[in-house]
C-alpha cells in the first residue's frame, strides 16, 4: 500500500473510522516496513481521535498542543502564525463533526496541509524534510556496526532494520528501530538522542543502552548500562513515561505504560552482541525468530498452540544442530531438518 496515493489515503482514513476492520492485518504490515509510515499513521490517528471531542473554539490551542504533542511535531510560535495552511488545518480541524465523511476529509486535508509546513517544523519529518535518510537490514546470520555523523556507535543484530540521516538536523538527532540494538550515543546537550521503534519512543542526551523490539505487537525493552534514558509510548499521554538509570530495564508491552524500571544484570541482556542471549520465562516463538535470525534459517511448528508456551533456555551461537537438539530436549518436541526449513512437531 502506497500512502502517496490519495485512494490509499483515504483507505486509510476509512480504517481508522472503523469501516473496515478486517484490513488490519494489511495495515500492520504497511506499519512494520518503513518508520515513516508509522509517522504517517499516527498523525491521522490523532487527527481523527481530535474529531471526536468538537472542541469549541475557546479549546483550540490546547487542541493544537496536543496534536503537535502525539504526532510529534512542534512548530514554532504557531499562536502567533498567521501563515495561511497552519491556520486553515486548525480552522479545519477544529470544525469537524461527527460525520465519517467529513472527518475522513479533515484527515486526508491535515496531511496535505502538514507537507506545506514542513519549513517551519522543529522535528525530523520522515516523509516531508530535506534530510537525506539511509536504510539498512542486516541479514540473518550477521551483525553490523554503524558509527553515525554525530559519533554515535550503533551494533544491529541480525534481522534488525535501521534507518537514519546522513548529517542530523541543528535541534534534535532522531533514528528509527524494528529489532534489536545497542547504542554508546555521543552526548550533545543541545541535541537529544531519540530512537523511535513501532511503539516505543527512546530519549537520552549521552549514554549506552539496548533495545530490543520486534514489530507492533512485541514487547520493548531498555536496558541502560550507562547514563539515564526516558521510555515513553509512541501514542504519548501524560504520565506513561518513566526514566532508567544505568543498571535498569524497562519493558512497554503493546497498549500499556512502561513497567517501573528494575535492577538487571546488564551484561546479560548484552550478551547477543558475543553470540550468547538468555530467555528467562519467554514464549517459544520468541526464541525461534531469534533462532531464524542468527541461523537464517525457516522454522515451523506443526501445532501453532505451541508458539505461545514458555520457556527458559540459554543459547550461545554454536552450531545450529547443537541449538535444535537442546530446544527439543527441552521441550519435549521432536524436529526435522532439510535445507534450510525446520519443523518441530508436537
Amino acid at each position: 500500500m502506497d500512502l502517496e496515493k490519495n485512494t490509499d489515503q483515504q483507505f486509510l482514513a476509512r480504517y481508522l473510522s472503523g469501516e473496515c476492520p478486517e484490513e488490519k492485518p494489511r495495515i500492520e504490515k504497511w506499519l512494520e516496513s518503513d518508520p515513516g509510515n508509522q509517522r504517517l499513521y499516527l498523525i491521522m490517528k490523532s487527527a481523527w481521535e481530535m474529531g471526536e471531542s468538537q472542541p469549541s473554539p475557546s479549546d483550540l490551542d490546547i487542541m493544537w498542543r496536543e496534536f503537535e504533542k502525539k504526532s510529534a511535531i512542534r512548530v514554532e510560535n504557531h499562536k502567533e502564525n498567521t501563515d495561511p495552511p497552519i491556520t486553515y488545518n486548525r480552522f479545519f480541524v477544529n470544525r469537524v463533526t461527527r460525520s465519517p465523511l467529513l472527518r475522513i476529509a479533515a484527515v486526508l486535508l491535515l496531511v496535505v496541509g502538514i507537507s506545506l509546513i514542513t519549513a517551519r517544523v522543529a522535528s525530523i519529518f520522515p516523509f516531508g524534510d530535506q534530510l537525506q535518510y539511509v536504510n539498512v537490514t542486516v541479514e540473518n546470520g550477521t551483525h553490523l556496526e554503524l558509527t553515525l555523523s554525530d559519533g554515535t556507535a550503533v551494533v544491529l543484530d541480525a534481522g534488525s532494520t535501521f534507518r537514519y540521516p546522513e548529517e542530523f538536523g541543528d535541534l534534535n538527532r532522531i533514528v528509527f528501530l524494528n529489532g534489536e540494538a545497542y547504542f554508546d550515543v555521543a552526548h550533545d546537550s543541545g541535541r537529544p538522542f531519540v530512537v523511535q521503534s513501532h511503539t516505543a519512543k527512546i530519549s537520552v542526551v549521552g549514554t549506552k543502552f539496548n533495545i530490543r523490539g520486534w514489530g507492533l505487537a512485541e514487547d520493548v525493552r531498555v536496558v541502560v548500562a550507562e547514563g539515564t534514558v526516558s521510555l515513553q509510548p509512541v501514542d504519548y499521554n501524560s504520565g506513561d513515561s518513566v526514566v532508567i538509570s544505568k543498571g535498569q530495564m524497562s519493558v512497554l508491552k503493546p497498549n500499556e505504560s512502561p513497567s517501573s524500571p528494575r535492577p538487571v544484570d546488564v551484561s546479560k541482556h548484552l550478551g547477543w552482541m558475543r553470540n550468547d542471549i538468555i530467555f528467562d520465562d519467554a514464549p517459544i516463538y520468541e526464541v525461534l525468530d531469534q533462532i531464524e535470525r542468527w541461523y537464517n534459517v525457516k522454522i515451523s511448528l506443526s501445532d501453532p498452540s505451541i508458539r505461545s508456551e514458555r520457556i527458559s533456555v540459554n543459547i550461545k551461537k554454536k552450531s545450529l544442530t547443537d541449538v535444535l537438539d537442546l530446544l527439543s530436549a527441552l521441550t519435549g518436541l521432536p524436529y526435522e531438518y532439510q535445507g534450510r526449513e525446520v519443523k518441530f512437531y508436537r
